[in-house]
């Protein structure tokens, strides 16, 4: 078995960075506006809550954003008392336990990451062009597998985390 180059890494940072700068071709968006104030906790929390909140459309609670974050439920708690203000997230009440609160993008938000995944879409289906429909089948593939196993060892931490905790 051949082991990957060693600048595999900084390939996938390439990429990264060129989708980023892509998505500020769209300048016009609030949220590519609203990124630019962000901190770097601010937006690891914003990406947290978006990926999160794809299995959890109702809205997530303020201890699993913070299990996932590794960080106390105070720390996460102000770091989307930020968010919320910038109009980013939005607080409601839990429609299960009335007690809990909800945590959730805003309308605007939702609308906005699906303008910028069409656009990042087109993007992406320019660059591989000259990919035959078996390689960019292939692509995505392998793509979704590595995205599965960072996946996997985030909930592992977080099933560890949670276990030491007990």
């Amino acid at each position: 078995m051949s082991a990957l180059s060693n600048d595999i890494w900084k390939k996938l940072f390439v990429m990264s960075d060129y989708l980023r700068d892509s998505a500020e071709e769209l300048n016009k968006t609030e949220l590519v506006k609203l990124f630019k104030d962000l901190t770097f906790s601010q937006s690891r929390v914003f990406r947290t809550i978006m990926h999160m909140t794809d299995k959890e459309p109702g809205g997530l609670t303020l201890k699993s954003i913070a299990q996932r974050l590794n960080v106390s439920a105070a720390a996460a708690s102000g770091m989307i008392d930020l968010l919320v203000q910038k109009g980013i997230v939005e607080r409601s009440q839990n429609q299960v336990d009335r007690r809990a609160v909800s945590i959730r993008l805003t309308d605007q938000m939702y609308s906005e990451i699906e303008q910028i995944g069409q656009f990042l879409s087109l993007k992406m289906n320019k660059l591989m062009t000259d990919f035959s429909e078996d390689e960019k089948k292939l692509f995505e593939d392998l793509l979704e597998r590595l995205f599965l196993k960072v996946s996997d060892k985030l909930r592992i931490t977080e099933n560890v985390e949670k276990d030491n905790k007990k």
